[in-house]
C-alpha cells in the first residue's frame, strides 16, 4: 500500500506545475511563479473564463499576457503589470493579432511597454480602470 502512495504522490508532484491555481470562486490566479512554472511569458490565456492577477508581473523580454479565446475577464485585482523598459516590440495584454470577442480586461496598471492594451482585432470588448503609464506607441487600441 505505502508503494502505491508514493508512486501517487510522484505523479502529482510532477503535473503540479501543469495545474493552474483557482481561487474558491472557480477564477484563475495569475501570479509570477505560476507564469514561470508554466513556461514563461507570455502567459496564454486559450480558454473562456475570468482570470485574476494574485501578485505584479514583472516581465523582462516578451509579451505578458496574450488572449486567444472568447468570453475572458481578466481582472488584474490592483496589481501592476511591469514591462522590459518601454522596448517598442514589446505588449502587456494583447489580443495578438487573432480576433475574439467578449474580452474584458479591468482594475490596475500597465506600465513600461511599448503598447499597454492591443486589443485591436477584438469586438464587444472592453477595458476599464486601467491605468497605462510609460508607453512608446498606443496605450489601449481597441478594435
Amino acid at each position: 500500500m505505502s508503494k502505491l502512495v508514493s508512486i501517487i504522490a510522484y505523479a502529482a508532484a510532477l503535473l503540479w506545475p501543469a495545474a493552474q491555481a483557482c481561487a474558491a470562486d472557480g477564477v484563475v490566479l495569475i501570479d509570477q511563479a505560476m507564469v514561470t512554472a508554466s513556461g514563461g511569458f507570455p502567459y496564454v490565456i486559450k480558454k473562456p473564463g475570468s482570470y485574476r492577477l494574485d501578485g505584479n508581473l514583472s516581465v523582462t523580454a516578451s509579451d505578458a499576457i496574450h488572449i486567444l479565446s472568447d468570453d475572458v475577464t481578466l481582472d488584474l485585482a490592483g496589481f501592476s503589470i511591469t514591462g522590459p523598459s518601454e522596448q517598442g516590440l514589446t505588449t502587456a495584454i494583447s489580443d495578438n493579432g487573432t480576433s475574439h470577442s467578449g474580452i474584458s480586461v479591468r482594475n490596475g496598471h500597465v506600465s513600461s511597454w511599448g503598447n499597454g492594451i492591443d486589443l485591436s482585432q477584438c469586438t464587444g470588448c472592453s477595458v476599464q480602470q486601467v491605468q497605462i503609464r510609460r508607453v512608446i506607441f498606443t496605450g489601449i487600441q481597441m478594435g
